[in-house]
């Protein structure tokens, strides 16, 4: 806005014809064309001189400064992942003490990772066959001797 401003009262100085003007002042679109490729030329110029204007007006940091600043990020860069790291690495020892927990009471229960003797296996066998049993007299009554399905083809 502030440009559009300078730019029009500059023309207005220079006695140039604003755009909406030009169209209400009967000249012909080709003048007006030069007319505003002129003003834009002119524009541009003005519009790099204002920025390197403003730029000479910026409060630029010192080296020390940026120096103190960039070291600053860097170090809360570096204490956070040590920090993240060291969490990551907490939660993993805990995990590990939990798997291991789990896998002595899995052992101590009877697992699939204790290795059993073979008495052990022989009543596990036997378990099982008694539970299928069962549930062979619930599903077809007496089972006749059977002690599997596959007995039944």
């Amino acid at each position: 806005m502030k440009l559009e401003r300078e730019a029009a009262a500059a023309r207005a100085a220079r006695g140039e014809a604003a755009v909406g003007e030009e169209a209400s002042s009967g000249r012909s679109g080709e003048a007006a064309t030069a007319d505003t490729a002129d003003a834009a030329s002119a524009e541009s110029g003005n519009f790099v001189g204002e920025l390197a204007e403003e730029l000479g007006r910026v409060t630029w940091p010192s080296l020390g400064t940026v120096v103190q600043t960039t070291g600053l990020v860097v170090g809360i860069m570096i204490s956070s992942a040590i920090v993240l790291l060291g969490a990551n690495a907490a939660m993993f020892k805990a995990e590990e003490a939990f798997l291991d927990a789990s896998k002595r009471h899995w052992d101590a229960e009877g697992g699939p990772l204790r290795k059993r003797t073979q008495q052990e296996k022989v009543a596990e066998v036997q378990r099982v066959d008694e539970e299928r049993r069962e549930i062979m007299e619930k599903v077809f009554g007496e089972t006749g001797g059977r002690t599997s399905f596959e007995d039944l083809d």
